[in-house]
């Protein structure tokens, strides 16, 4: 269902850009449309987003001419393929987590701007609301009710201590961290955290905690479950 709804809002914005031939994205000679899509790691839930997007154009009988990228989780490959996409002129970037999202908007001012799998778009800088998109920036949030998981977590399991690894790097991952220190302190679990730098740290941060909580809680970080 996501992966519908987020190629929807591709579909939207590739027909604007073909309606303003004008823009800075061209379509090639054979008047194919071409798609910039961009991911921060390879994981099934964003290698699910990629192959949704592509799947469902190709259903609606749009033609396009796809260049999929990879950050391989580093934040500065990130702004480069943004601007290897501003360069190669593309009609529309899709950004597939935070990092991507945040490094396209930032680069790209005169090119639609397709986000999704990002928590919190607003405190990422993305949109000034959930309302709607600003400029050339638009997409969808993956945001989950952290308080609800943890109620049910802790009703079902009987916890008393919680684990959690993060990356201290990514926007989302700090956003739901608060949101998780908050429900903890409500609902009176001892919350234990470990933060990374990289996928290669989360074996050893796992080990760090394992022992000390009742369970462990992720929230959508793609690097710690890209590995």
């Amino acid at each position: 269902m996501i992966r519908k709804i987020i190629s929807g809002l591709v579909l939207s914005l590739v027909a604007c850009a073909l309606l303003t031939a004008g823009g800075a994205g061209d379509t090639t000679d054979d008047g194919t449309t071409r798609i910039g899509i961009s991911k921060i790691v390879a994981h099934p839930a964003l290698d699910a987003v990629e192959k949704g997007v592509q799947d469902e154009l190709a259903a609606r009988g749009i033609t396009a001419v796809y260049d999929l990228q990879n950050a391989n989780g580093d934040v500065n490959t990130a702004t480069q393929i943004a601007t290897k996409f501003k360069r190669d002129k593309v009609d529309v970037i899709v950004a597939i987590a935070t990092p991507m999202a945040v490094s396209a908007a930032n680069s790209v001012r005169d090119i639609p701007v397709v986000f999704s799998v990002v928590t919190d778009p607003v405190s990422a800088g993305l949109v000034p609301n959930l309302s709607k998109g600003e400029g050339n920036v638009t997409g969808l949030s993956d945001k989950t009710d952290i308080y609800a998981h943890l109620e049910l977590f802790k009703r079902i399991a009987g916890i008393k201590t919680l684990g959690h690894i993060f990356t201290s790097s990514e926007a989302n991952s700090a956003a739901a961290l608060a949101e998780l220190e908050d429900a903890c302190k409500k609902l009176s679990i001892e919350l234990v955290v470990q933060s990374i730098n990289n996928s290669s740290e989360v074996k050893q941060a796992t080990e760090a905690i394992i022992r000390r909580v009742d369970g462990i809680y992720l929230t959508t970080d793609n690097t710690v479950y890209s590995a």
